[in-house]
């Protein structure tokens, strides 16, 4: 009612493969409901067969992207890629032109557009 926003606990979303057979999870991280309607979310995903930070065989690559989601309009819009390093609790922009994981899928974009809309009581 003040105009504050509420951040919510992260939640599995979805899981899944792509056409080349990887396997992945899509994570929500961290979620604000924003007074004008729109939701922010954090994904992560998690493949089955984890990519590694150069150098270092044994520390796994977490993709992170924010999204945006429109309740009102049905929509869902995927910012920047980053990749975390646990080993620091860092996040660095990924330098690829396209990661494999954002956007996400349609079944997972409109898994999270129902989900978050829902518990805002707007669709």
């Amino acid at each position: 009612a003040r105009g504050c926003t509420k951040i919510a606990k992260a939640e599995w979303v979805a899981s899944g493969s792509d056409a080349s057979g990887r396997k992945y999870e899509y994570n929500e991280r961290r979620t604000v409901f924003k007074g004008d309607g729109t939701v922010e979310t954090w994904l992560q995903v998690v493949p089955s067969q984890p990519e590694t930070l150069p150098g270092d065989d044994a520390t796994v690559v977490k993709s992170v992207s924010r999204q945006w989601i429109r309740c009102d309009r049905g929509t869902i819009a995927s910012g920047a890629t980053y990749l975390f390093d646990p080993r620091d609790n860092s996040v660095v922009r990924d330098s690829r032109e396209q990661n494999p994981y954002f956007p996400p899928p349609s079944a997972v974009a409109e898994t999270l557009i129902r989900r978050l809309c829902a518990s805002r009581g707007a669709r």
